[in-house]
């Protein structure tokens, strides 16, 4: 069975909560074990994530969207929902992952691609979301340059807010051989230092926290001004 969504309206707002009604062999990958876990304090601050992205994407209208790094697919189908008449295309190198987006999303375009190296025209999306992605890459220069290369408009990016990521997975006993840093991640940064690394790439509209990760989004700068 895949996992369903439904939304609780409370004082105007729409809040998700994410039912699990079983695990599949293909959603054991640590991106899929965060978005279906049950440690209540987890999903709240995964659910104000969720409910953020919903609020954002839905403000741009955008007819064409690019999820890059989509992994099995969890917010892809949350801005599918949220714009059901988009076009939305995701990404991402594993091509496990993306079994499981195809199941979880039918309909939706899926393909094998590298952030650094994207198979796309300029100015294919009006929007581009790439979401707890970077913090993987090496060459990030490169990447965000390729995420505004194929945007005709704006650009999501969220990123762990550190120290309070890994602060967090110390105070929940996550990673403690690692003091706190979670497998794979190579790049951290701080508001203050993510705000510098993307403004080069990126115009700036909204840099917040949306614990404990880094919300940003802004309009993709034209290469001639980088």
């Amino acid at each position: 069975m895949d996992d369903h969504f439904r939304r609780r309206h409370e004082l105007g707002c729409s809040t998700w909560i994410l039912v699990i009604e079983s695990y599949s062999v293909n959603d054991l990958s640590p991106n899929a074990r965060k978005h279906q876990t049950k440690n209540p304090l987890k999903r709240y601050f995964l659910n104000r994530f969720y409910e953020s992205l919903e609020g954002v994407v839905t403000g741009f209208k955008p007819l064409t969207i690019l999820d890059c790094g989509c992994g099995e697919g969890f917010l892809t189908q949350i801005i599918h929902r949220a714009l059901p008449s988009a076009r939305i295309v995701g990404t991402d190198l594993s091509e496990n992952a993306l079994e499981s987006a195809r199941k979880r999303c039918p309909g939706i375009l899926f393909q094998v691609a590298d952030v650094r190296q994207l198979p796309f025209d300029a100015g294919s999306f009006d929007l581009v979301v790439c979401s707890q992605v970077l913090e993987h890459v090496e060459e990030t220069e490169l990447a965000v340059a390729e995420l505004c290369r194929v945007s005709a408009g704006y650009v999501l990016v969220t990123v762990p807010y550190e120290p309070w990521f890994w602060t967090m997975n110390l105070l929940s006993l996550n990673h403690l051989r690692n003091f706190g840093n979670a497998p794979g991640h190579i790049n951290h940064w701080s508001m203050k230092s993510f705000r510098k690394f993307l403004t080069p790439h990126v115009e700036i509209a909204s840099i917040r926290s949306s614990m404990p990760w880094i919300f940003t989004y802004g309009k993709s700068r034209p290469p001639q001004s980088r």
